[in-house]
């Protein structure tokens, strides 16, 4: 089975791969987010209703924030001097 993903061009990653990876996943969250806002603001300002966009993007930034807080307490374990 690996030999098929082998001649279609997928090899193991390496540690540049797992970089290259996050700075595209940070990047897409980053125009996503943004495009979110916009036509969150847009529906707001606009319509003076809050639409699915503005519901989306406090649903995911809840999400981000959260495990954020989550791993780092995990992290330092309450114990941060």
């Amino acid at each position: 089975m690996w030999e098929v993903f082998k001649r279609l061009g997928f090899r193991k990653a390496d540690e540049m791969d797992g970089h290259i990876t996050r700075v595209s996943v940070s990047w897409s969250w980053l125009v996503m987010l943004v495009n979110l806002l916009g036509f969150g603001l847009y529906g707001v300002i606009r319509r003076g209703e809050i639409n699915v966009s503005m519901m989306i993007l406090s649903g995911g930034l809840a999400v981000y924030f959260g495990v954020m807080l989550y791993m780092r307490g995990k992290l330092y374990d309450g114990s941060q001097e």
